[in-house]
């Protein structure tokens, strides 16, 4: 498969350091060798992997030391549980200070108010994605936003 992938990507003029291959975190049951294997050619390749719909309990923290990662997403469903469940917001603070020890950025999805904003920045993820920022939109709208958002917030670039 890594190599597939990399046929795929080298014959549209593309370089791996720019695709992210996002797993499931349900996916990562009983993970096995051939799987771990695949990950890890994956990545000497360039490419990003990620684990998407972080929090669901599948992948222990501890876990994630072990997994050839560049990116944990962190759930909407776990960001709603961890603001209701202190014992959740505690494993889910774990893994993401484990993910920032491995050099891992982290992401929250699906952030809609400024209580899960708020919530976000006191996790320390790197990154947020969701209707709080914006909708989605077609690229060619993108560079329009982008500059009018960075205005507001008063980010230069």
């Amino acid at each position: 498969m890594p190599e597939v992938f990399e046929e795929i990507i080298s014959n549209i003029g593309l370089e791996p350091e720019y695709v992210i291959l996002e797993i499931p975190e349900p996916s990562l049951i009983g993970i096995t060798a051939t799987m771990l294997d695949v990950m890890t050619r994956l990545r000497i390749k360039g490419f990003k992997l990620s684990v998407d719909h972080f929090g669901y309990g599948v992948l222990h923290p501890d876990g994630l030391s072990h997994l050839p990662l560049t990116e944990l997403k962190v759930s909407r469903v776990s960001l709603l549980e961890a603001e209701k469940d202190q014992r959740f917001k505690n494993r889910l603070i774990a893994g993401i200070n484990l993910a920032k020890l491995s050099a891992v950025s982290v992401v929250a999805v699906g952030v809609e108010t400024q209580e899960e904003w708020e919530l976000v920045f006191s996790l320390k993820c790197d990154q947020l994605q969701g209707f709080l920022v914006s909708q989605p939109m077609p690229a060619e709208e993108f560079l329009e936003w982008k500059k009018a958002w960075s205005l507001e917030a008063g980010i230069e670039g």
